[in-house]
């Protein structure tokens, strides 16, 4: 057996799911409009900037709720869009399959990587 061609399998293997070309389908037609695009990546960065603030011990927590607000405000008025609401659906079906994909590798590790 070799590994790579078992890897090589899984790739194809993914990018042959419904979710993986529903996925590639949907963020080929949202990203088509800029301002769309734009959004989007302004939303995740302010996740980034929410996750970064929320793992910090210092965070003060006046601040981590502000921007937990502007987060929540900012993701309901995405879902107004419904083109990126189905964006959010599809790339939520598409992540749970990825998840999956990394426990399943990592509980296969797990007895070389130790626990």
């Amino acid at each position: 057996m070799n590994i790579y061609d078992k890897i090589n399998d899984l790739a194809n293997g993914i990018k042959e799911t419904k979710e993986f070309k529903e996925f590639v389908e949907i963020k080929n037609e949202v990203y088509k409009d800029e301002s769309k695009k734009e959004k989007i990546n302004k939303f995740r960065q302010m996740q980034i900037d929410w996750q970064r603030l929320a793992t910090n011990p210092e965070a003060n927590q006046k601040e981590l709720e502000e921007k937990n607000a502007l987060l929540q405000q900012m993701y309901q008025m995405l879902l107004q869009d419904e083109q990126i609401k189905k964006f959010f659906d599809v790339e939520v079906r598409f992540d749970i399959i990825v998840g999956d994909m990394y426990r399943i590798i990592g509980e296969a590790l797990k007895e070389a990587m130790g626990d």
